[in-house]
């Protein structure tokens, strides 16, 4: 095992609008600890149906399979349960193949917009000194995700999909460790990776206003979307709906914008292309103090994070629809405005 990063304290910079009386929304964010970040080499091992499994060690290599938590030791026991289900492919594969050098980063979730930006793709750029000409292993279903194929397209990387019921025989496997708990970012690995995506648009001046839409998303709706639009364009922010756009279009945007506004969501997700000392506006489900994955982005690339919070519809962030305070709205652009001067 070769160590790339020691655990680390990342310290987080506050929001620049912070309310005294919303500071436990993000208190448990503001110091976060690191966790060391690794890359393996092994030998002789089986990927089946993306579970990594040693025969000869017999060794499960789940927490580089999962997605990272805190409480995994609590949760193995069911997991590996769960595991044990799926090995039948493992003893019973419709296909056997082998290969002599392979690359893993993906986990269950890291076919997510989200996961594969900031929890996959880090482990890639992690793993890029080892490499060689290791092509990257990724399970057949990500073969229809646009940005997955799009983005892999920087790395200059040979890439083979593997079906779930084919039993892969690896004899030499480099498989990096995740390089924080999920929502959470090794500073120096999400902006090497910011680097990658704006190396053709290093020269480029960022002027844009832009305002991302969940009007055609299926749920988390702004409610008086209509009225927050119409005082945005007062402001000269664009109003763009991301998921009609390929990858490469959603990189350029961004990378020409100065000031990114958006209901929590994939789409804030693409500060990841803007330069340093942008702005960010997240419009926030009031009272949560969880889902803080785009504050702690913001602040490990150097750009000035701003929140709003909402009335919602529900408690549950991921599938509430908010309505937005027009009056708390304009201030906090008229203070956004101020500030980039």
């Amino acid at each position: 095992m070769k160590v790339i990063y020691e655990e680390h304290v990342a310290v987080r910079k506050k929001p620049l609008n912070l309310q005294e009386s919303d500071l436990h929304l993000f208190k448990d964010e503001l110091e976060r600890k690191i966790r060391e970040t690794h890359v393996l080499t092994l030998h002789d091992v089986y990927l089946v149906n993306s579970i990594i499994f040693s025969l000869s060690r017999l060794k499960f290599y789940t927490s580089y399979t999962y997605p990272p938590f805190d409480n995994f030791g609590l949760k193995s026991i069911g997991l590996n349960l769960f595991i044990l289900l799926k090995m039948s492919k493992f003893l019973f594969p419709t296909k056997k193949e082998s290969l002599l050098q392979a690359v893993w980063i993906a986990d269950r979730r890291s076919n997510e917009y989200f996961h594969w930006l900031t929890d996959a793709l880090p482990r890639l750029v992690v793993a890029k000194d080892f490499v060689g000409n290791h092509p990257l292993v990724l399970p057949e279903h990500y073969k229809k995700y646009r940005y997955i194929t799009e983005s892999l397209k920087l790395f200059d990387i040979p890439v083979r999909f593997c079906e779930s019921s084919t039993k892969l025989k690896i004899h030499e496997l480099i498989l990096p460790s995740h390089t924080a708990m999920s929502g959470n970012y090794n500073k120096v690995v999400i902006n090497k990776l910011r680097d990658i995506f704006l190396l053709r648009f290093k020269d480029t001046a960022p002027n844009r206003l832009i305002y991302i839409s969940r009007k055609k998303a299926q749920k988390r709706k702004v409610a008086n979307e209509d009225d927050v639009v119409a005082l945005l364009e007062k402001f000269k922010y664009e109003v763009h709906y991301f998921e009609d756009y390929s990858f490469e279009q959603q990189v350029r945007i961004c990378a020409q914008t100065k000031s990114l506004i958006g209901l929590h969501g994939a789409g804030l997700t693409n500060m990841l292309f803007m330069q340093a000392h942008g702005q960010v506006l997240e419009l926030r489900n009031e009272n949560d103090c969880h889902n803080n994955c785009y504050f702690s982005l913001a602040s490990d690339l150097s750009i000035d994070y701003y929140y709003q919070l909402s009335k919602g519809n529900k408690n549950d962030t991921h599938t509430v629809d908010v309505s937005v305070d027009l009056n708390e709205l304009q201030r906090n652009l008229e203070l956004m405005k101020a500030s980039s001067k």
